[in-house]
């Protein structure tokens, strides 16, 4: 087999473009458990990050079926990240 070597600049840009995306789905998540004033500076955070993260987390949530008050499609698009992150560092 080919040996593999350190990851090249273009796979570790990507690789951090991924755990930053990682860090808003993950801020996203955890500002979605308090109740915010519309508002209020960090409700403009909330509004900012879920107007990156929804693209990828709203069509999930809507092919999944009702689970009641729990979503886990946010936590499937983080794992998702995260295996699409270590593929992309080898």
């Amino acid at each position: 087999m080919f040996a593999a070597g350190p990851p090249g600049p273009i796979n570790v840009v990507v690789a951090d473009l991924l755990s930053l995306y990682a860090l808003a789905l993950i801020a996203m998540m955890v500002l979605s458990w308090f109740p915010l004033r519309p508002d209020g500076p960090i409700a403009k955070v909330q509004r900012f990050l879920l107007r990156i993260t929804d693209p990828l987390v709203v069509p999930l949530r809507n092919a999944m079926p009702s689970m009641g008050m729990i979503d886990p499609s946010p936590l499937i698009v983080l794992l998702a990240v995260y295996f699409l992150r270590g593929l992309v560092l080898g």
